[in-house]
């Protein structure tokens, strides 16, 4: 063999290599990576929250001068996370597990308030849940 055709080969041997390590590694990403689906609906909804808020914030501050829209919206913020916070601790102040399924029932609210739970309760391991009589929720 001549010193060219060694160089050639070497060099060709070293690119299959890299070209075999790199495909692995693009594998192994692949393997390892969260599912896009759940990603980029996580992403979404968790946007779509945030601009539901900011779109009301900039909705009630927008045609205040802007020391009066600063008050406004720092009073929202408090207003908005109170409620949010509120909405899981009316009836059930604390105790919920973090991370954990529930069965929840959610009931018509009063007072300008449109949703209230009606029944909260923890899925647990090897039961078996269905609907049973006047859309209440069984287990087995």
């Amino acid at each position: 063999m001549s010193l060219m055709s060694r160089r050639s080969w070497r060099f060709a041997a070293l690119g299959m290599a890299l070209a075999a390590i790199g495909i692995g590694c693009f594998f192994a990403g692949r393997l390892t990576a969260p599912t896009r689906a759940g990603g980029y609906l996580d992403g979404y909804t968790d946007g779509q929250i945030a601009g539901v808020e900011q779109g009301r914030l900039i909705q009630g501050s927008a045609s205040l001068l802007p020391a009066d829209a600063k008050s406004a919206k720092d009073a929202y913020k408090t207003g908005y996370q109170d409620g949010a916070n509120d909405a899981f601790t009316l009836q059930y102040d604390g105790g919920w597990k973090l991370n954990a399924p529930y069965i929840v029932t959610v009931t018509r609210a009063t007072d300008g308030i449109t949703y209230r739970f009606a029944m909260r309760d923890t899925m647990e391991p090897g039961k078996a849940y269905y609907l049973c009589a006047q859309s209440k929720v069984c287990a087995r």
